[in-house]
């Protein structure tokens, strides 16, 4: 029996990885893993304690939603892994809030990100922490670009490209989805803040114009790599002072001429339109009608981070590059999304939960030492890559 009593809220793919990676790294006692829906929660429950070895998981039926009936269920743990629906995030942590137990979450939409980050002085008054923004990306991917800063003596300038991606794409979309598509569409709908001649300047994510090629080893091959927020906060943290700071997502070509027609159309759109009489929300018409064709059920996947830092090195021009790949883990049957996304969180809850993170609201490069966080995955088998070169 270990150490420290954990709730997952959300018994979903990276609610379920987290509570697995919690239940065999984690020094857990429990893991009160829940979900709105009970057969969803028991049958997650029951894939991690096949997987671990032991009762880990306690299936939990809870609606998120109740902010007072999640907040009884939170009294006596010692931290959380907050996996519920973008819209949710916000009433999860304030339960947390209400009895003071440390939480973090898969948040990487910028208006929740300022939501939580607003919950500072409030997090410090109850001797808690809170770390929004967790997951694949930004979370990992941040941590990545942390680690890589440090590999020079004088960083300038810092790309970042991230993907998840089927390792088969299937026409027309070729794009497998491994998380909730409505969080991809609200990914897409925002604008991106980068960093040029040390300025921020805001691009349209999407944008072809700021769209550019690269060419990746196998089995990858040429991507097209497009503006995006997988960067989360580093741009106003530990990028703030570089000249250059640009984070785009990669995908297989085409996808970005797909995705601005469906931009163009009024598809993105969240205001409901007149059709025939009836009041629909262009988004949730898209929601009903892509979604279904771009779940990525039974697909094998990818997952790729890559982080290339510019600057000075022992007083010559360097080049940096850290790479992380993964792919699907066939012992547990987790994704490579789901390792990536549901392992991280599952780290932090646990130092957390140990007193390793001060009180208040801290993003993932700086709530923990990027060094550590790299060992962490590479102990768990990740591949992770590092090279400086003369520039």
């Amino acid at each position: 029996m270990g150490t420290y009593r954990y709730a997952v809220m959300g018994a979903g793919r990276q609610g379920t990885a987290a509570a697995f990676d919690l239940a065999v790294r984690g020094d857990a006692a429990g893991i009160l893993l829940a979900d709105i829906d009970p057969e969803v929660a028991k049958s997650a429950a029951e894939r991690v304690n096949v997987l671990a070895g032991w009762e880990a998981a306690i299936p939990v039926a809870l609606d998120a939603a109740d902010r007072s009936e999640v907040a009884l269920t939170f009294e006596t743990l010692d931290a959380v892994v907050n996996a519920v629906p973008l819209r949710l995030v916000g009433v999860v942590t304030r339960a947390a809030l209400d009895v003071g137990v440390p939480i973090c979450d898969l948040s990487a939409d910028p208006d929740t990100l300022e939501a939580q980050f607003a919950l500072d002085e409030a997090a410090r008054a109850r001797h808690m922490a809170i770390v929004p923004a967790c997951g694949e990306a930004p979370g990992l991917g941040s941590n990545l670009q942390a680690y890589a800063l440090t590999l020079l003596d004088e960083p300038t300038d810092l790309l970042f490209f991230d993907a998840g991606l089927p390792l088969d794409p299937e026409p027309p979309w070729n794009y497998r989805l491994t998380f909730h598509v409505d969080g991809l569409l609200n990914e897409y709908a925002h604008p991106v803040t980068w960093i040029r001649e040390g300025q921020p300047i805001t691009v349209r994510n999407l944008d072809p114009d700021e769209t550019v090629t690269i060419e990746l080893d196998p089995p990858l091959g040429t991507m097209e790599a497009f503006p995006s927020n997988a960067g989360g906060t580093l741009v106003r943290t530990l990028a703030a002072g570089l000249r250059t700071y640009e984070a785009r997502v990669l995908r297989y070509p085409g996808h970005v001429a797909q995705m601005n027609a469906f931009r163009d159309l009024g598809l993105f759109g969240t205001k409901p339109v007149d059709v025939g009489g009836t009041m629909v929300v262009p988004r949730d018409l898209l929601l009903a009608l892509w979604g279904p064709q771009i779940v990525g059920e039974g697909s094998r996947d990818i997952v790729i981070a890559r982080v290339e830092v510019f600057g000075h090195h022992e007083g010559a021009l360097a080049r940096a590059v850290v790479e992380l790949r993964d792919e699907p883990d066939e012992e547990t049957g987790f994704t490579a999304m789901e390792r990536t996304t549901g392992f991280h969180a599952a780290i932090v809850a646990r130092m957390m939960a140990g007193g390793m993170i001060e009180p208040g609201v801290h993003p993932p490069e700086l709530a923990i030492a990027p060094e550590v966080m790299l060992e962490e995955f590479r102990m768990r088998g990740f591949e992770i890559t590092e090279t400086i070169t003369p520039a």
